[in-house]
């Protein structure tokens, strides 16, 4: 074994159990696919496996390992949801597509620090009763709101984003906004973690909210779509249109008439 293969098997010995730490990269894998393509909604009940781990005692360096499982989660979660960050660098393939894996690798390596950071708040924080739902919630949802805003902000890919837009659940966000809906999509996705067998009262009734507020958000955003007003006849009209074009088009002096009449036809469509 290598030096620094030695390094990183001591690493993982110190800080935190090899299948702990696959079950967090699950954890973050399950959250990212709830947004598209993939759309699965249901994976942000991902969020409560990793409830589950950081609520695992750990018996050397809890804080370390609640690190190593947030980021790990975070890895996972941006690598899968970010991919599309890679196709920058294949406008020029020959030139910068090498590239790609390495931004796409680095930028979820670099964003999962902050899962890490919130994984470890948790851990200082949480209590022991069910409430520790919302401790997770809070946590998580503040250094998604750091992520948004610090050093000019990447909020690409908030929790609250996975309702597909236009969606009943989505509405919610007229009341709630983004970083209201993420905090309610962490805390309902995370409530699942405290089920076990012969649990008290207190879980079974937070799991029961839990549902509830899912119930709420699908029925009351469906209320508010079917009883919408339609728009007054005079209202002015807008027209939001996706050309698809590709990079390398949008640079070529050639391809700029052939683009505003794409634009055009679809504006008349």
């Amino acid at each position: 074994m290598t030096a620094s293969g030695a390094a990183a098997s001591a690493c993982r010995s110190v800080i935190l159990p090899r299948p702990r730490f696959l079950l967090a990269l699950a954890a973050g894998a399950l959250a990212a696919i709830a947004f598209p393509p993939f759309g699965v909604w249901p994976g942000i009940f991902g969020f409560g496996l990793l409830l589950r781990q950081l609520d695992e005692p750990s018996e050397r360096r809890p804080l370390r390992a609640a690190f190593g499982l947030g980021w790990a989660a975070g890895f996972a979660y941006f690598l899968i949801s970010t991919w599309w960050v890679g196709e920058a660098f294949l406008v020029d393939i020959a030139v910068h597509g090498w590239q790609a894996p390495f931004a796409v690798f680095f930028l979820a390596g670099g964003l999962a620090l902050l899962w890490g950071v919130a994984a470890v708040l948790y851990r200082l924080i949480a209590p022991r009763h069910a409430g520790r739902v919302l401790v997770f919630a809070a946590a998580f949802g503040l250094l998604e709101w750091l992520r948004g805003h610090m050093l000019t902000g990447f909020p690409w890919n908030l929790p609250g984003e996975v309702w597909r837009a236009g969606s009943a659940p989505s509405q919610g966000a007229a009341l709630l906004g983004a970083y209201g809906m993420s905090f309610l999509t962490l805390a309902i996705g995370a409530a699942p973690g405290l089920w076990r067998r012969g649990m008290g009262r207190a879980e079974q009734t937070a799991l029961a909210a839990a549902a509830l507020a899912l119930t709420l958000l699908w029925s009351g955003g469906a209320w508010r779509l079917w009883t919408a007003a339609p728009p007054p006849a005079h209202a002015l009209r807008l027209r939001i249109v996706q050309a698809d074009v590709g990079q390398s088009e949008k640079w070529s002096a050639d391809a700029l008439d052939a683009i505003i009449a794409r634009y055009v036809r679809l504006t008349a469509t």
